[in-house]
């Protein structure tokens, strides 16, 4: 596959090394790749903060380490919990996601009210992932609350995969969930992140069995039996290679960056990804004589983001997704989705749809959202058009939607009489 990554926009955050070193945290602004040699590893800087503030946060860390245990003992019935991913609901409901290593399987938990009463929260062991994958796991909630979880398993040639979970209803029963593989190796490190944008689709990020880091987002279909995902590079170790080489150490074998992962993913408001990770160069030597070690010259964070310097993408295609059939005085939402992946944003929608004032979205990413409402007597066949424009080109869907007076039920039904021939 051609490991594309020039469509990103790749910073060093900050690192450490024992034979290089990068910027440390907390100094002036680094540029983007920006390593110097030193002969010794450099302290994280800290002089930015005070007496108080160091102590504030490690009060805060010690808060948050005993409501990690309580969360753990309320999943579990114990504190052997390796780690939770905790988050509300748009009704300030907590739902958590946990891994009990007991028991080696993701535990998804959720209470609805006077949640200081362990008797009031509900749990359900989902997943049997392990005991390699404790760390290997993200939980989000949709706008409407239900549960998305992306994590690693082993299929039944006993490689290790990605996968991709979500609930609408009876999220405390086994049978409220579905579930399917993303077909995506990882690397040793099985570390991922997982986002939602704005309509609710998924994306993830992970270092891929090439330590690469990958970025694949779904496009159409995403709760269902036949999704539609999109796979994009961000940065490869061959590319860190070319850009950063950093010299072999004698009777070592040759060194290589690698992107270890330990990704944090963020989407923007025009649903646009940003993604910080780690990264690390080493090289197998022999010492002392007859033993054989990795030995890490290099290790820092880099953060990326769609709008590297390769040639502007054009939009391919543009889907428009939308009811057929609607009423006057009634809201309908229609969606765009532009492909491919690495399309080049900012993308400017222009919506258009029979008897409604024209909608002009600016600044957005590969999707975009618009909703269209007929009043009493404009009913009728009506055309919904959307184009989606980059500095590139432009490209155009035209959707239908036939509006009646009131909205149609399905409430009676035809029964044909059965006949048996002969």
């Amino acid at each position: 596959m051609n490991r594309v990554t020039k469509l990103w926009m790749v910073l060093v955050l900050c690192g450490l090394a024992s034979a290089c070193k990068m910027k440390p945290c907390g100094t002036e602004p680094v540029a983007a790749r920006d390593i110097v040699p030193a002969a010794v590893e450099p302290p994280m800087a800290t002089s930015a903060l005070g007496t108080a503030e160091l102590e504030h946060l490690r009060e805060l860390a010690t808060e948050l380490r005993r409501l990690d245990l309580e969360m753990q003992r309320r999943l579990t019935g114990s504190s052997e919990t390796e780690r939770c991913d905790f988050y509300f609901d748009p009704n300030d409901r907590p739902r958590v996601l946990g891994y009990d290593s007991n028991s080696e399987t993701l535990v998804y938990a959720e209470c609805d009210s006077s949640c200081s009463t362990a008797a009031n929260w509900g749990s359900v062991a989902l997943f049997d992932v392990g005991y390699y994958f404790d760390y290997d796991f993200a939980l989000r909630l949709d706008a409407g609350g239900h549960p998305r979880i992306a994590y690693y398993l082993k299929d039944s040639s006993n490689n290790v995969l990605l996968y991709y979970a979500w609930s609408n209803a009876n999220s405390l029963t086994v049978t409220g969930w579905s579930s399917y593989s993303l077909n995506y190796p990882t690397n040793d490190e099985l570390s991922l992140d997982l986002a939602l944008d704005s309509q609710g689709r998924p994306s993830v990020v992970f270092a891929t069995d090439e330590l690469d880091l990958s970025y694949v987002m779904c496009t159409t279909n995403c709760e269902t039996a036949s999704p539609t995902w999109q796979q994009q590079y961000i940065e490869t170790g061959d590319e860190l290679n070319a850009s950063d080489p950093i010299a072999q150490i004698p009777s070592c074998s040759p060194p290589t960056w690698m992107v270890a992962g330990y990704p944090s993913l963020a989407l923007d408001a025009a649903d646009n990804p940003h993604v910080s990770y780690y990264v690390k160069h080493g090289q197998l030597c022999e010492y002392p004589p007859g033993h054989y070690q990795i030995h890490y010259n290099a290790k820092g964070i880099r953060f990326a983001r769609p709008g590297g310097s390769s040639t502007p993408t054009a939009p391919g295609n543009v889907t428009l997704t939308g009811p057929t059939i609607g009423a006057v005085g009634i809201s309908y939402a229609f969606t765009a989705t532009v492909s491919p992946i690495a399309v080049t944003t900012p993308i400017t929608y222009v919506w258009q749809a029979t008897g409604q004032t024209a909608q002009t979205h600016t600044g957005r990413g590969a999707s975009d959202t618009a909703s269209f409402t007929w009043p009493s007597g404009a009913t009728g066949l009506k055309t919904v058009t959307v184009s989606a424009s980059n500095a590139i080109s432009t490209v155009s869907k035209n959707s239908f939607i036939m509006i009646y007076n009131e909205p149609i039920v399905f409430d009676h039904w035809v029964y044909l009489p059965v006949v048996n021939r002969p």
